[in-house]
C-alpha cells in the first residue's frame, strides 16, 4: 500500500504577507533578477550561435543574422556568469562588441 506523503487543504482565503512575495523573472540564461541588469552584445560565429541556441533556447529571439556568416546576440541579462562561460568556452568564436 502506498502512503501519501503530502496532504493539500484548499482554503478560501488569499495568501498572507502579499508585499513580501516577489516575482523573479529569469533572463535568457535562466538567472533570476538580482536587481542589476547587464546589457550585452556579442558577435558569434555560426558554430557558437548553434551551441548557444542548443544550450539556451531562450536566446533565439535575440539573435540577428549579420549576413556575413556571423550572428549578433543583443540582450539584457541578470548575471554575467553565463556570458563569461560562453566567452571562455569558445575562444575565437565569440567577440564582445558592446
Amino acid at each position: 500500500m502506498i502512503k501519501e506523503r503530502i496532504s493539500i487543504e484548499i482554503l478560501s482565503e488569499t495568501y498572507k504577507f502579499k508585499e513580501a512575495h516577489v516575482l523573479l523573472t529569469p533572463d535568457v540564461f535562466g538567472f533570476n533578477d538580482s536587481g542589476e541588469k547587464f546589457p550585452i552584445k556579442l558577435k558569434l560565429s555560426m558554430r557558437a550561435m548553434l551551441f548557444l541556441k542548443d544550450d539556451y533556447p531562450a536566446t533565439a529571439d535575440y539573435l540577428t543574422d549579420q549576413k556575413d556568416g556571423s550572428w549578433l546576440l543583443e540582450v539584457e541579462v541578470n548575471s554575467m556568469e553565463p556570458v563569461e562561460r560562453i566567452l571562455r568556452g569558445m575562444p575565437g568564436e565569440v567577440e564582445v562588441v558592446g
